[in-house]
């Protein structure tokens, strides 16, 4: 992807080939990257450099609205489950490539941010463990060096934590404010549901947070939906953040202070591999996380996907609000990846495809 984790594992090989270690990589090591023309979403700048640099052959697929719509039947029945975000059918594609290219394992970075605290959304875990351990100085330094995002550290600190200790019917209805999708779903369904709603669990420190997310949350979603995009194209991945052992219990004893520092993530991978990246990647700031110009093609399948909203779904979906809604809901706005929206059509195809 041109992301550090996946750049740092072909930096890797490139070492070990300078040093005449025999690897079982055929006459030149490939990469394979999903790439999109709309240019906010594509990391194709990366991915190149980090290709070059390591003396691979470059190779690109580009899914898009079409393609998507196309293989969405092929998608949900290969997951088996609904899905909630277009990200997958990246993944699916690039799969795809390494199987048209001959491929039969892959090396993927998976595992890296949850081991070295790549999300945006560990920062106020980090904060909050400055200030704990009264670090004020600290605290305010990387506060700002992460450009003073002072509202993530808030909904950290204090949204997630009072929520928590509502009465369910109180939490319940501010759930549904924060996510008015909610208000589609069959009122019975979802009032025999709404126990399950939680927020994040409630941990304490950065390395905490991690554990949660490498160990029980976050990385087992990811690594569910790659495993079925790779083996449905009779692919293997193999991960190797994920996969040694060794390497993880020694990086979660390490202090938080070498994961975010002077508001650069993964500090520690970086500074630890900065010699088998290139500088570009290196110095990389934003975190992209092989996203996809999600909204923008819910907008352009909409229409093609109106007759999959039957009173089949009834049981779970207000079918005939969100019929009456469809072009609004249907139409999400912004960058932002909207993943509830696109839970409801892989739902409703889920539905369809399976025979239910």
């Amino acid at each position: 992807s041109g992301g550090v984790d996946s750049s740092v594992i072909a930096g890797i090989i490139r070492h070990l080939l300078s040093q005449h270690v025999q690897l079982n990589i055929g006459e030149r090591l490939k990469t394979f990257t999903a790439s999109f023309k709309e240019k906010q979403f594509d990391e194709s700048e990366y991915a190149e450099a980090a290709a070059q640099y390591s003396g691979a052959e470059w190779n690109r697929v580009f899914p898009d609205a079409d393609s998507l719509l196309k293989n969405l039947d092929e998608l949900v029945y290969s997951q088996d489950i609904p899905l909630w975000s277009t990200s997958t059918f990246a993944q699916h594609c690039v799969m795809r490539l390494a199987n048209e290219n001959g491929i039969k394992v892959v090396l993927d970075g998976q595992g890296g941010d949850e081991l070295f605290a790549g999300y945006r959304d560990y920062y106020p875990y980090f904060w909050r463990e400055l200030f704990s351990h009264g670090n004020y100085s600290d605290f305010i330094r990387e506060i700002n060096a992460a450009h003073g995002n002072f509202n993530l550290l808030a909904k950290a600190l204090f949204k997630n934590k009072f929520i928590r200790n509502l009465p369910l019917g109180l939490r319940s209805s501010i759930y549904k404010k924060r996510h008015s999708e909610l208000n589609y779903l069959n009122t019975d369904f979802y009032r025999g549901h709404q126990s399950r709603l939680r927020v994040v669990d409630d941990v304490n420190t950065l390395n905490e947070a991690l554990l949660h997310d490498y160990g029980a949350k976050r990385l087992k979603i990811f690594l569910k939906c790659e495993d079925r995009c790779s083996m449905w194209h009779s692919v293997e991945s193999r991960v190797p953040f994920t996969d040694d052992h060794n390497l993880a219990e020694y990086v979660f004893k390490i202090p938080s202070t070498y994961k975010i520092r002077n508001g650069a993530s993964k500090y520690l991978l970086r500074q630890a591999m900065k010699d088998f990246i290139p500088e570009k990647v290196f110095k990389r700031e934003d975190k992209m996380g092989f996203t996809t110009p999600h909204n923008l093609w819910i907008r352009q399948m909409k229409d093609s996907l109106r007759h999959i909203f039957t009173d089949k779904l009834s049981t779970y979906v207000n079918v005939k609000k969100l019929n009456k809604d469809y072009d609004s809901f249907f139409s999400p706005q912004g960058d932002t990846e909207d993943r509830m929206v696109f839970r409801f059509i892989t739902f409703a195809k889920w539905v369809e495809v399976f025979g239910m």
